[in-house]
């Protein structure tokens, strides 16, 4: 499959240094950032630091901040994004300027960021000029946009084919995170240039695909059967989780998570009671086929067993949210191409 870099944060960074010797005499620039770069053209800021790389550093961060204070960063849309694309199920073609020389600057990250002449003052403090040129990025991304309506159209349709509950809702949850993600892009467009990001449509309405997964979702029932889970708190978890994303809880559900769980007390030679925990879990489909397993234990120690036990429950939801709803989604994806 073809291969890309997707979005993780605000956007991707390109860093193109060019960044030339000082001169001896303060440039105008380090007064006044639009001297040498016209604010109708370029996005610019200036970074101090001790060293050089410290100076691109915060002029980067600079420039992030101008998309932070105005964009909503969805950490899980990023993500989900991040690995289908790396998976190869996102189309685009086989190099891009998004796929050149990536830079992550902490949570945030930025597209086509240029770095020009730098400056030292007596103190030994660093200052760099970084900017943006408006033009150049904004086709950067439109070409990416529009290579993302491509693939939510394409997803939009492949869902229509399918027979399966689990495959019809992974194309439609797979096209409403490139549409969301899509979305992040066009409102980082409309900061960098507003007049290209007017001549930009898309073939979808994001609401359209956000309810098409929601009735999917829907759909796809759950029955959650939990061996030895007394006061239901595990099932309560793996419940949660799942009507988190839309899904349906039904004891007659097609499809099946069903597992056990069990705590053993451990004698140690210390001040506290020990309890030892097993859990297994596994996911069936509407055909009774595994899907997902999980089997875990470890040793809790608290004051007394019901902490101990208690404490294990936290440990046991902690596991389950991390590890299972994961594994579920990444099997989501590894149907769409």
């Amino acid at each position: 499959m073809k291969k890309i870099i997707a979005l993780t944060g605000l956007f991707a960074l390109l860093v193109s240094c060019a960044s030339g010797p000082s001169p001896s005499v303060r440039p105008a620039w380090v007064d006044n950032k639009h001297s040498q770069y016209a604010e109708d053209k370029f996005m610019v800021e200036i970074g101090i630091g001790a060293s050089l790389r410290d100076a691109k550093r915060n002029a980067a961060a600079a420039l992030a901040q101008i998309f932070k204070t105005s964009i909503k960063v969805e950490t899980t849309i990023q993500t989900r994004y991040k690995e289908l694309s790396s998976g190869g199920a996102v189309d685009a073609s086989e190099e891009t300027t998004f796929d050149q020389d990536i830079t992550q600057l902490a949570d945030q990250e930025l597209v086509n960021v240029n770095f020009g002449q730098s400056w030292t003052n007596d103190l030994g403090q660093v200052h760099v000029i970084a900017y943006i040129d408006r033009q150049v990025t904004a086709n950067i991304y439109r070409d990416r946009i529009e290579e993302n309506n491509s693939t939510v159209r394409n997803f939009i349709s492949k869902s229509g084919d399918q027979s399966s509950q689990i495959r019809k809702y992974a194309y439609y949850d797979a096209a409403y995170v490139v549409a969301r993600a899509n979305q992040m892009l066009m409102e980082q467009l409309e900061i960098i240039n507003l007049p290209i990001r007017k001549t930009i449509r898309t073939p979808y309405d994001i609401n359209d695909v956000r309810d098409r997964r929601k009735e999917a979702a829907l759909i796809m029932a759950f029955m959650v059967n939990i061996e030895n889970d007394v006061e239901g708190k595990v099932a309560s978890v793996l419940t949660d989780e799942l009507t988190s994303f839309g899904f349906s809880i039904d004891p007659g559900g097609s499809l099946a998570v069903e597992g056990a769980v069990s705590f053993e007390k451990v004698e140690l030679d210390n001040d506290y009671e020990n309890v030892k925990y097993y859990l297994t879990i596994n996911v069936e489909d509407e055909n009774g086929i595994p899907i997902v397993a999980l089997e875990d234990n470890d040793r809790i120690s608290a004051v007394s067993e019901s902490d101990a036990e208690n404490r294990a429950y936290l440990e046991i939801e902690k596991i389950i949210k991390r590890d299972l709803i994961g594994k579920l989604i990444k099997y989501f994806d590894s149907f769409v191409e």
